[in-house]
């Protein structure tokens, strides 16, 4: 059975890209070959850190911000951590396995600030292994309740942006809720309550995120999700959700089996890659042709996939994720994954997309990318 994604939000460190064995390492792509030495007459070396090159040759970035992997990021705090390479990042600090001892890799995390004693709570799901949780301070992890929760195979916690006291758990089979820890959960979309049914091997991602939400105002937020093949859902209120397929042929197109969901800030645009790609053909990313507003979706989509490649057979966009910020829209980053290895990806228009780098081998699983705002 496949199973999705792990995140941990860091809100020092801007762009983080995390894998299941191995931090990825940037590096130029092996096609530039003999053009290196050309643009080294322009004083264009280094496009993964150096400000006046950032992503692509003669791209300036502001003056508030660093260069960290190829994207434009606003300069970190601490000086020592923007601008430096992926390998001296994984130097920062020590780290200590917290455990729990039991289910498996992690695929959600979050924080609940503490009410009334001083620790917060700890949260944490697996894809197969269920909900976990402790106080910071304790030295044991136990399981909730876990009332109307039937499926164990959690691939994504959220917060709801809105209230931070509902913690959504998206699953293979849908989407749940819960406003007690995951004492008690209330079916949103599909079959939350229902253990997960085998998917096909051929879809090739091992954590996907298909979840997002998106901020309009203090009041009003839309809430994105998807099961498989199933197309999009979204809801306005947090609670009744809409169901579209983005394409005809419902269950049967493969572009209505939605991997990955991003909901952009800056455009308010709404991407999704796929779970499949066919053979011959660019991986698949669609965006919303126009912004989404508050009860009012763009359910008109188009391809953006232009500049990935047309790589080998079974390669997906592992996963996907936003790097827009203060208005500024359509900043993207992805994953591209195969037999080969696992490709970095960043558009700055949001359609066109650029190699930032590449794994060495293929024996590394991608992660799901964070971009950190602190």
């Amino acid at each position: 059975m496949k199973t999705p994604h792990e995140t941990i939000r860091h809100t020092r460190i801007a762009v983080l890209l995390i894998y299941a064995l191995h931090l990825g390492c940037t590096s130029q792509p092996a096609d530039v070959g003999s053009a290196v030495s050309a643009l080294a007459l322009d004083g264009c070396t280094n496009v993964t850190s150096d400000p006046a090159n950032c992503g692509n040759c003669g791209f300036l970035c502001d003056v508030e911000q660093d260069c960290l992997l190829g994207i434009c990021v606003p300069r970190a705090e601490d000086k020592s951590v923007a601008g430096t390479s992926t390998d001296s990042l994984t130097s920062q600090g020590t780290w200590f396995d917290r455990g729990p001892a039991l289910g498996g890799r992690l695929d959600g995390f979050v924080v609940k600030p503490p009410l009334i004693q001083p620790d917060p709570t700890l949260v944490v799901a697996s894809p197969g292994g269920g909900l976990w949780r402790k106080l910071e301070s304790a030295t044991t992890w136990g399981e909730p309740a876990n009332y109307g929760g039937g499926d164990y195979s959690l691939v994504h916690l959220e917060w709801d942006i809105l209230d931070g006291n509902r913690l959504y758990a998206q699953t293979w089979n849908g989407l749940r809720v819960t406003t007690d820890l995951g004492d008690h959960w209330t079916d949103l979309v599909g079959l939350g309550a229902t253990p997960s049914v085998l998917l096909p091997e051929s879809s090739g991602i091992t954590d996907p995120k298909p979840f997002a939400q998106l901020q309009f105002s203090a009041t009003q937020r839309v809430v994105l999700t998807s099961r498989p093949c199933r197309g999009l859902y979204y809801s306005f209120d947090g609670t009744t959700f809409a169901q579209h397929y983005p394409f005809p042929g419902e269950t049967s197109n493969p572009d209505n089996c939605i991997g990955n969901i991003v909901a952009d800030p800056g455009s308010r645009q709404v991407y999704f890659s796929t779970l499949y790609t066919p053979v011959g053909e660019r991986p698949h990313i669609y965006r919303s042709a126009c912004p989404w507003f508050a009860g009012s979706p763009c359910l008109v989509w188009q391809l953006a996939n232009f500049g990935l490649p047309v790589p080998p057979a079974g390669t997906v966009i592992a996963s996907l994720a936003s790097a827009s910020y203060g208005g500024i829209g359509n900043k993207m980053v992805a994953l591209l994954m195969n037999v080969n290895g696992t490709d970095t990806f960043r558009t700055t228009d949001g359609l066109n997309w650029t190699q930032q780098g590449s794994t060495l081998t293929g024996q590394y699983t991608p992660r799901p990318l964070v971009y950190a705002r602190h």
